[in-house]
């Protein structure tokens, strides 16, 4: 994820299959300094995703 971020700094969303890749791109964004400017729309509902 972070390479995706850094290749195409464009990307304004993320959209993952399963919570396990959406807690992934969101520390990917995170690290990368790209919170509030990059969302994610995650998919399974997991109590840790929510």
């Amino acid at each position: 994820m972070q390479n995706i971020l850094t290749a195409r700094p464009d990307v304004t969303i993320v959209y993952t299959a399963s919570d396990d890749s959406e807690l992934g791109a969101l520390e990917a964004i995170k690290q990368a300094h790209l919170e509030g400017q990059v969302q994610v729309i995650g998919f399974d509902g997991s109590n840790e995703a929510q």
